[in-house]
């Protein structure tokens, strides 16, 4: 489920780094279109930390909702 997806990754980034601010955090499918609901997707993030803005992203599979 993209929203426990985004749940999970919003409370890992906040246990995470000192000092890091969260600038965005977006699910999209794989051709960063909006977010599935199943199946292959993305998870794209942007933080600062101190003054240099990171960026990544990292492929996922959403489990079909039961």
């Amino acid at each position: 489920d993209a929203g426990v997806v985004l749940s999970a990754a919003h409370q890992a980034f906040g246990a995470g780094t000192p000092g890091a601010q969260l600038d965005y955090l977006v699910l999209t499918d794989p051709d960063l279109e909006p977010g599935p609901v199943d199946g292959p997707a993305r998870l794209l993030v942007a933080a600062w930390v101190g003054s240099t803005r990171l960026i990544d992203n990292r492929p996922i599979r959403l489990a079909p909702r039961s």
